[in-house]
């Protein structure tokens, strides 16, 4: 859903590049290969309030309005993240998973086996 008066705004990413001239216009096939140089960090404001901050080696940053936040590592397939109000949290990897809430702690890691198990 898309609020006519809050429009997505995209900051970063470098200037935008002039369009070449028609002669410099090279086929098809070669278009795809030339890859745009992007700068980061890139920041994204979705019209719902989620800013998302992209940084390089595959690393965002995600902040809601309630100030809950969300790290994310594409590369290494690993999450963190807290509510607003800093009393829960959790981690989550291929290897491992913990969540927090207040002075509890669940723990799931996962054994050679390839089966997670639970540890309290």
């Amino acid at each position: 859903m898309t609020l006519p008066s809050c429009p997505s705004v995209v900051l970063g990413g470098g200037a935008p590049l002039q369009p070449p001239p028609c002669s410099a216009v090279p086929p098809p096939h070669q278009q795809q290969q030339a890859a745009s140089p992007v700068l980061y960090p890139v920041v994204y404001v979705s019209p719902a309030g989620l800013l998302t901050v992209l940084m390089r080696h595959d690393v965002a940053v995600e902040m809601t309005l309630d100030r809950a936040i969300r790290v994310v590592n594409h590369a290494h397939k690993a999450v963190a993240a807290t509510n607003g109000r800093g009393n829960a949290s959790c981690i989550y990897h291929l290897a491992a998973k913990i969540y927090q809430a207040r002075s509890h702690a669940l723990t799931r890691k996962l054994n050679f086996d390839g089966i997670f198990h639970l540890d309290f």
